[in-house]
């Protein structure tokens, strides 16, 4: 009876965890999405502004226009501030995620080392044709958990 009870509580903690992975899942991507033209922009920004730091614009049509150059180097950086700020809310929506599905894998871990004693091993390896194993499932959370730490990184180490 006791292993029923563990097994319950275990069943119920995998269920929010999985329910809030697939949320954060689609949380994940939205962000990356949105990060996609927010790069171009930050790409063509800075393209603009090296190639306006190559222009002697004495020896152009507007060197009549004598705080143009300093116009134009101010709005490019401002556009650059801005974009670079958008940018950062996502990081800090991946970063989320990230902490979201890490709590909740913790958590999961934590139901079932409290648990184990009263989980026999062979109920944790049991597998059916229709659902795997505990183990397969605690295993299959870490490597999720996994998943989302390594790519934030990369995302971070990349940017």
């Amino acid at each position: 009876m006791p292993e029923d009870s563990a097994l319950l509580s275990l069943h119920k903690s995998l269920r929010r965890c999985l329910d809030v992975i697939d949320e954060q899942q689609e949380e994940w991507y939205r962000a990356l999405i949105d990060c996609v033209p927010l790069v171009n922009t930050l790409n063509n920004l800075v393209d603009q502004l090296l190639i306006c730091e190559r222009v002697n614009f004495s020896q152009t049509p507007l060197r009549g226009f004598s705080i143009l150059h300093h116009q134009i180097f101010y709005k490019l950086e401002e556009g650059i501030d801005v974009t670079l700020e958008k940018l950062n809310r996502n990081v800090r929506i991946l970063q989320g995620v990230r902490d979201a599905v890490s709590h909740h894998v913790g958590s999961v871990l934590h139901v079932y080392a409290v648990n184990a004693d009263e989980i026999n091993l062979e109920t944790t390896l049991e597998r059916t044709a229709n659902s795997p194993s505990l183990a397969d499932i605690l295993e299959w959370l870490k490597d999720t958990e996994k998943f989302f730490r390594n790519q934030f990184l990369n995302y971070d180490i990349d940017t």
